[in-house]
């Protein structure tokens, strides 16, 4: 009664690199994230089957996002000796104080209809995985009006190219959600897929693709 939530998530090849996850916290206190990890295969997906360990055990054990991502960091580094990096982005929401905390890693900036206002979600810090120590980490905060809406994705969605070279684009995506914004959460996700296919015009996609949609209530 407090958030409707939806997922799709499509394997470009047998093994995946997408991630997507939902966490609960609390009565009141969700997170959430979606991930990609560069390369493709046996390797990727088990980096970033580390990576979901790693963030499931720590996300409710450190002292706020700049803790939490220079931990995931270093199990990047660790395990992967920057030869492979993972862009995410990681939000926490409180349903009674109506704040999403929220980080983003290098990943593509998801969307948020909020009170009329279309936003993207860029605050953060750099790639996980390349740097012993990240540059700059900084955390974002916003204050969701009722049924304020976020969809989150993987550069699989935007960067499709069709037969004419053309990418399908943030704008186009944004577009899409906001005209379909009022339809249930999972009915979205479906248009956008829908519409891939169309754009693409071809049985199978050039990257995994990954959209998780949250509507705030």
């Amino acid at each position: 009664d407090k958030i409707e939530v939806a997922a799709q998530y499509i394997s470009n090849q047998l093994v995946g690199g997408d991630y997507y996850d939902f966490i609960s916290l609390s009565e009141n206190e969700f997170a959430f994230c979606v991930a990609d990890v560069s390369g493709k295969g046996v390797s990727a997906a088990l980096l970033m089957s580390n990576f979901q360990a790693g963030l499931r055990t720590l996300i409710d054990k450190t002292d706020g996002f700049k803790q939490l991502i220079s931990e995931l960091n270093a199990l990047i580094i660790n395990n992967a000796k920057t030869e492979k990096f993972i862009t995410a982005f990681i939000g926490k929401y409180n349903c009674k104080t109506k704040k999403l905390c929220y980080i983003n890693a290098g990943h593509n900036p998801p969307i948020l209809l909020n009170n009329d206002e279309t936003t993207y979600l860029t605050t953060g810090t750099t790639v996980l995985g390349m740097f012993d120590e990240l540059p700059t980490i900084e955390s974002g905060e916003v204050t969701l009006n009722d049924n304020a809406l976020l969809l989150c994705y993987t550069d699989g969605v935007t960067e499709q190219i069709n037969t004419k070279n053309q990418e399908f684009g943030i704008e186009k995506l944004t577009k899409l959600v906001k005209k379909n914004q009022h339809q249930e959460v999972n009915s979205i996700i479906q248009v956008i897929i829908d519409e891939l296919n169309k754009f693409n015009q071809s049985a199978t996609f050039d990257d995994d693709i990954t959209l998780l949609g949250i509507r705030f209530k």
